[in-house]
């Protein structure tokens, strides 16, 4: 059976589609204007995949459409752009993109949480965040220590009373 080969507009309509996906799928959808080599953006994707992110150099234009059908959103979007799509845990997503900033390998434009439009000192505050696994540690160690002082609490008088024990033992002996 012989497939049929698509005219540039409808492969044009199907990236679309693709990008609009990707965007309702997405916890979030951070945009940066990049200068990563084909290494480094090897690197970069191989980390976010880590986090259950997707980093994906787009067609501007067809990216503004995508926004548009998914967000209700079509900004204007210019120079080499590149998208992290979030699956999981969006600070780390934007932790990774912001060492990027700091080496000057990319500068954010802006983004989408929760459907949301936010704009890229939004995207450096969200990385600056503590991760997900951070504060669930906090929460476990917050609900732990409580037991933790009322145990040396209720141990405090039995360990008097082995000393005591103890001290009359030697004292006859």
């Amino acid at each position: 059976m012989e497939e049929k080969k698509l005219s540039a507009k409808e492969r044009k309509q199907v990236k679309v589609e693709e990008y609009a996906q990707m965007i309702k799928d997405s916890e979030a959808v951070f945009l940066a204007e990049t200068k990563l080599g084909a290494i480094e953006t090897s690197d970069l994707k191989k980390s976010l995949n880590e986090q259950n992110a997707k980093y994906h150099v787009i067609s501007n234009r067809l990216f503004a459409l995508a926004l548009e059908k998914a967000l209700k959103d079509k900004p204007v979007i210019e120079g080499f752009t590149g998208a992290i799509f979030c699956g999981g845990d969006p600070v780390e997503a934007a932790k990774k993109l912001y060492e990027l900033v700091r080496t000057d390998k990319a500068e954010v434009k802006f983004g989408y949480y929760a459907g949301e439009k936010i704009e890229a000192d939004k995207v450096k505050e969200l990385s600056e965040l503590p991760t997900r696994d951070v504060l669930l540690s906090k929460v476990v160690y917050m609900t732990g220590y409580p037991i933790t002082g009322l145990m040396g609490v209720l141990k405090g008088p039995m360990r008097e009373l082995v000393m005591v024990l103890n001290a009359v033992a030697e004292k006859k002996a």
